[in-house]
């Protein structure tokens, strides 16, 4: 039964309007404040936890950490349910961006933004209140709300938590009602009158005879009350929830007191028994169904042994013991008055001996699974004499069915042949996941004793290797052998990192759809690449400078060649420079004091790639060691969002042939050079500029 509830707004007293609302305000602005604080806060310790599991950025240490990373994470789905927490927290529905900060904990439960961000989100849902009114007809029932403590109706309950609720409404001898209100902050939400129904219950009193005396009373006040008199059988439909006290009795026989509780929607029985003899029954072996027959010659189940029957009439009576599919065993007795006799029933059997190849075969018998405690062969099982048709049943195995006469003096075996082969399958490396016709049947080396004859399909993969289909015909008493040597998959995996063919650690940017380059192309690199070097100051390690945007642009494309031929290149992406807008995205977030620069000490050249902090994605020399090419004209789109950055722009570069420099560089020191939003210009020609280099992208063509 559910409740419609109407929120209404009742305005605070005049004396507490004012300082009231103003914590409300300030309240709200403190708890953004630190919600903004909070996710920036996690965002950065999440960069600086990935910083540090890359160690020193080496190719080496890189490989290390990637072997030993967390379980996959959907980062897409990750960023968009932290995207709709933030636009909930903006609407100020701060429930629903906790469910969605949940969500993304689910998913990623080291992810620092909503794990920073959920605790304040609480303690606002958990410092926001309103108030309930709850009527009830008739007045008097227990409000019960969970951590609170009952009130009784009417009821006005204040500083309940913001959300939704499960109220519920109770009172003795009446139906309970549920119903879910939502609590809304400051405001007093007026739950509709609830109009309780008498909680009823059903009673059915019988007796054996039929035709006892009762009288019927209800016990669980003060003093009995009288409900009804009559004679069995005897129905009600609508009594009162509660407890009452059936009194029944036939001439000549002690009175019975049954004492029975009646809850709501429910029939309770009550029967009396005024038997003049009864019987004790077992059986060998015991567990065996007990069933006799009425005088109206219907056979009705009465138990299993052993068994004591105590509300047989006097006369002759008719049982019927029952075990499994065993023939039942019938007797005829006489029943005397106040005397219980003994009967004893058993069955002459045999040992009987299962077995079955392969083993582990489950026996049936009509239908009826036999062996105790679900056995499978080999097994032994008592079984009487006579003909019997037993079926031997197999997982993937077709059924096999035997019929043998089971003698009674002696042990029996019965043997089920089945048909089936066997399967071997081994790879190199092993531990590769084997499917059989869609289904997983486990990881090389693989051996199936129990196999279904005919025809086969395995599709054998292992992780970063390319997976491999085998097929066969497994013939009844065969062996089917398989031996494969898997190869090496080096396409890189969408979503992962992953070191390309020249050594470079290519970081995944689910934003841009590809890879960039964890460090700027070392002279090193370069060199063994297009054959040259032209840095001044030579060392192998250094990023390669004094390099044209034509000579970055040719190894681009001579990377892809190269590492297309190896197999290293995912379908439809090639190297290339970035863009600027790429650029903006990846350089993230790092302080000059961490870069390569001469604003803090003065610089004599480049040093080695990866030899100060990366940022927070985990790329290194962002904004020092050289400045690097992008793809970018430096044009009147350039001018515009470096202006709209705050940075300093040159309107003269604008519709020259300048390629965009982004970055700073060793040999910068001013801070307007160093900006992150500052684009350099420069012609694609220019080649003796010893401070600039470039980084390379995986991209979509």
């Amino acid at each position: 039964m559910s409740q419609k509830t109407t929120s209404i707004d009742l305005p605070p007293p005049p004396q507490e309007r004012g300082p009231k609302s103003g914590k409300t305000w300030l309240w709200l602005v403190c708890t953004v404040v630190a919600l903004s604080g909070g996710i920036a806060a996690g965002v950065w310790l999440g960069g600086r936890s990935q910083d540090a599991g890359d160690g020193t950025g080496s190719p080496e240490v890189a490989e290390v950490s990637q072997s030993q990373a967390a379980p996959e994470v959907n980062q897409t789905a990750v960023e968009a349910l932290l995207k709709q927490a933030r636009e909930a927290i903006s609407k100020g529905d701060w429930a629903k961006a906790g469910d969605f900060y949940r969500s993304a904990l689910e998913s990623d439960p080291d992810n620092a933004e909503a794990k920073a961000s959920l605790p304040l989100i609480e303690r606002r849902l958990f410092e926001a209140n309103g108030t309930l009114v709850v009527n009830s007809e008739p007045e008097g029932a227990r409000v019960v709300i969970a951590g609170r403590e009952p009130m009784v109706t009417p009821a006005e309950i204040p500083r309940l938590p913001v959300g939704e609720m499960i109220l519920r409404i109770e009172k003795d001898g009446f139906q309970p009602v549920e119903t879910v209100v939502a609590i809304v902050e400051r405001e007093t939400v007026l739950v509709p009158k609830i109009a309780l129904q008498p909680s009823q219950g059903g009673l059915e009193l019988v007796s054996e005879p039929a035709g006892a005396d009762f009288r019927l009373l209800r016990v669980d006040g003060h003093e009995p009350t009288l409900v009804d008199v009559g004679q069995t059988p005897k129905n009600f439909d609508a009594l009162d929830t509660g407890v009452y006290e059936a009194r029944l009795a036939i001439d000549g026989w002690p009175e019975q007191v049954h004492r029975v509780e009646i809850a709501h929607g429910r029939v309770a029985g009550v029967s009396a028994v005024f038997a003049k003899g009864g019987i004790n029954i077992v059986s060998d072996p015991i567990g065996a169904e007990v069933w006799s027959r009425t005088p109206r010659g219907q056979m009705i189940r009465r138990g299993v042994t052993p068994l004591t029957l105590t509300d047989l009439p006097p006369g002759r009576h008719q049982v019927e013991v029952r075990y499994q599919q065993w023939a039942p065993i019938r007797r005829t007795f006489e029943v005397q008055g106040n005397i219980t006799q003994d009967l004893e029933f058993a069955w002459e059997r045999s040992m009987v001996s299962f077995t079955s190849d392969p083993p582990g075969a489950a026996v049936y018998q009509n239908k009826r699974r036999i062996g105790r405690g679900n056995a499978v062969t080999p097994f032994i099982e008592e079984i009487p004499e006579g003909d019997y048709l037993f079926e031997a049943r197999y997982p993937q195995l077709a059924s096999v069915a035997k019929g043998v006469y089971i003698e009674g003096s002696e042990t029996n075996l019965v043997d089920f042949q089945l048909s089936y082969g066997s399967v071997s399958i081994e790879s190199e490396p092993a531990g590769a996941a084997v499917v059989a016709n869609g289904v997983p049947v486990g990881r090389t080396p693989l051996k199936d004793a129990v196999v279904s004859p005919g025809d086969y399909n395995y599709l054998v993969s292992l992780e970063d290797h390319k997976a491999t289909t085998l097929s066969g015909r497994v013939e009844p008493g065969g062996s089917l052998t398989f031996s494969t040597k898997l190869i090496p998959d080096t396409t890189p995996k969408i979503s992962r990192d992953f070191v390309n063919g020249v050594g470079q650690q290519m970081v995944w940017f689910g934003q841009l759809g590809g890879w960039v380059a964890a460090t700027e192309v070392t002279q090193e690199v370069y060199e063994n690449q297009v054959k040259y070097n032209p840095s001044d100051i030579k060392n192998p390690k250094h990023p390669v400078s004094s390099v044209t945007w034509y000579d970055a642009a040719r190894f681009c494309q001579g990377l892809s060649v190269s590492e297309g031929a190896l197999g290293n290149m995912p379908n439809g992406y090639v190297y290339r420079l970035p863009t600027d807008a790429e650029w903006s995205v990846f350089s993230g977030e790092t302080s000059l004091r961490d870069e390569v620069t001469s604003k803090y000490q003065r610089q004599r050249s480049a040093q080695p790639v990866a030899s100060t902090v990366p940022n927070n994605f985990g790329l290194y020399d962002i904004r020092g060691n050289v400045a690097e090419w992008v793809e970018d004209w430096y044009s009147q789109r350039i001018l515009s969002l470096a202006q709209s950055e705050g940075s300093i722009t040159r309107q003269d570069w604008v519709g020259t042939d300048r390629k965009v420099l982004r970055g700073g560089s060793w040999l910068r020191s001013t801070s307007a050079d160093l900006e992150v939003a500052y684009r350099r210009g420069a012609r694609p020609t220019q080649k003796d500029a010893n401070d600039v280099g470039f980084r390379v992208v995986l991209m979509p063509k």
